[in-house]
């Protein structure tokens, strides 16, 4: 079952695709460049190798009566984190029109029930200015779907983990144009 946060122009969407190995594998095929940074290496990702998957974004959005005409494939990467390592809060607006896909190979093994180490949190802001944070546990095939204007990061985890990343530059449907 899919959930939802929505705010003021912005949409997060948790979903899951089912045939993420194969997805994770064209990733790993598809490597153009490999690049070492402090908390994180990331292999950036021919984006031509992810166009099958463009119908299942717009589909899934559709699905949940987000306004979408059209996407096409962007720019792609693969996190790979380090130990205790976290992505800081930052959103995906460098280009307008953006949905981001982040997609999961592993579950986390978290100590508390509670415990949201290793989390994707996003943050979305309401028409009144409110601010909800939705936190977002790891496991295979979890899939988040929003928009480019997003602002969301990750939290520190005490392992290594791994997240593809996809942008898919989105056409908008028109006020009068339905959805199909």
């Amino acid at each position: 079952m899919d959930k939802v946060y929505t705010g003021y122009n912005q949409v997060v969407v948790e979903t899951h695709y089912d045939d993420w190995q194969a997805l994770h594998q064209l990733a790993n095929d598809h490597t153009t460049e490999i690049k070492d940074y402090p908390r994180r290496v990331q292999s950036t990702i021919d984006p031509n190798c992810f166009k099958l998957i463009e119908e299942w974004v717009k589909d899934k959005m559709v699905e949940h009566d987000i306004p979408v005409k059209k996407v096409t494939v962007d720019e792609s990467w693969m996190h790979h984190y380090k130990p205790y390592e976290y992505q800081s809060v930052h959103n995906h607006t460098g280009k307008p029109n953006l949905i981001s896909l982040v997609m999961y190979t592993q579950s986390l093994e978290l100590d508390l029930p509670n415990d949201n180490s290793g989390s994707l949190y996003t943050i979305i802001v309401e028409r009144d200015l409110t601010l909800n944070i939705n936190e977002i546990v790891p496991s295979p095939g979890k899939t988040v779907l929003m928009t480019g204007n997003v602002n969301h990061g990750t939290y520190p985890y005490n392992d290594t983990r791994n997240a593809l990343v996809i942008n898919f530059v989105t056409e908008w449907l028109e006020p009068e144009e339905e959805i199909k």
